[in-house]
């Protein structure tokens, strides 16, 4: 998986136009302070509506003249300036509830964007990130995210992110405890999902037609990240998809979604398997040192192990797992 530092924190299936980032990640408020990750931009997050009041209002003028404020606020988001350090210019971006924090370069053209190396003028997505296609050459190998302490003694966090066999990442998948959606025979990408994260909840529904279809099974792997935006409510609820069959997962989880939106009283049922299997899922988790959701692990077509954060250019990844043109 990527090395990355995420920087924001998403609503609980807003609806909205999301930002660059596409997961819900970590706050880590009330945890132990964990080892800093091998790329840790300074940030500075306003912390409600009215401190961002203090930070001016980058210009459209100005927008327009920089590639990277371009790209960022392409969707509608405001740009508010942080400061510059040596050249280097903090900016927070938000739409809505949605936020990230972007750290420019003084030309305009680049942006570290949760911890990857971003050429924000170039046109093809899949070349724009820098961090990942310098990571690529190295063939099997996923380099692997930092994840901040879960109650576990801060002298067991890594200091620093190691590179894991992507071979031996898949291998320990196998053993989860998911569910399945999809033809048993289908190529098989595993999705780490928080049940009650707004980009969990896109990737599924983005990728159903993909199930039903038979071209991909999908394994869920639940886990509980954003207990801190849901008021503890992300516990109880992949517990509870976790205390259903393999099978029955994917509508329990529909039923889940339906019942948030529809704004009615939750019906989280967790059984003591379902809690016991989601600390083995987030042991797993922090053993693989996985700090959003979703995060998507597959084997290529051609037996290569990949590894993403994030739900974007997904008809990329199914042609990758797939072997289908595109």
């Amino acid at each position: 998986m990527r090395r990355l530092a995420l920087l924001c924190s998403v609503a609980l299936l807003a609806p909205g136009i999301a930002l660059a980032q596409q997961f819900c990640s970590i706050d880590g408020q009330g945890q132990p302070a964990a080892a800093p990750p091998a790329v840790t931009p300074a940030q500075v997050v306003p912390a409600s509506a009215a401190d961002r009041n203090v930070y001016p209002v980058i210009g459209a003028d100005e927008i327009a003249r920089s590639p990277a404020l371009a790209r960022i606020a392409k969707n509608g988001a405001t740009l508010l300036d942080l400061g510059t350090d040596d050249g280097i210019r903090t900016v927070f971006a938000y739409l809505g509830e949605n936020m990230e924090v972007f750290h420019v370069s003084r030309s305009g053209r680049f942006a570290v964007r949760s911890g990857r190396l971003m050429d924000m003028a170039e046109p093809d997505p899949a070349k724009r990130d820098l961090t990942i296609r310098r990571a690529s050459i190295i063939p099997g190998v996923i380099p692997s995210v930092d994840m901040r302490n879960q109650g576990r003694p801060q002298e067991s966090v890594q200091a620093a992110p190691q590179a894991q066999d992507g071979n031996a990442v898949l291998e320990k998948l196998e053993k989860a405890d998911f569910g399945v959606a999809g033809r048993s025979d289908a190529p098989r990408l595993y999705a780490f999902i928080d049940p009650l994260c707004s980009f969990s909840v896109r990737l599924i529904e983005a990728l159903r037609p993909h199930i039903a279809a038979g071209r991909i099974q999908v394994a869920m792997v639940p886990l509980a990240l954003i207990d801190h935006e849901t008021n503890g409510r992300s516990t109880p609820a992949a517990q509870t998809l976790l205390s259903q069959p393999s099978e029955a997962m994917d509508p329990s989880w529909r039923g889940m979604v339906d019942a948030v939106r529809a704004k009615r009283p939750d019906s989280f049922a967790p059984t003591d398997d379902g809690r016991a299997r989601l600390a083995r899922n987030m042991a797993l988790a922090a053993s693989l040192q996985v700090q959003a959701t979703p995060t998507l692990v597959w084997r290529q077509a051609d037996g290569t192990p990949r590894a993403q954060m994030g739900g974007q250019d997904l008809d990329q990844v199914i042609a990758s797992l797939t072997g289908a043109q595109r």
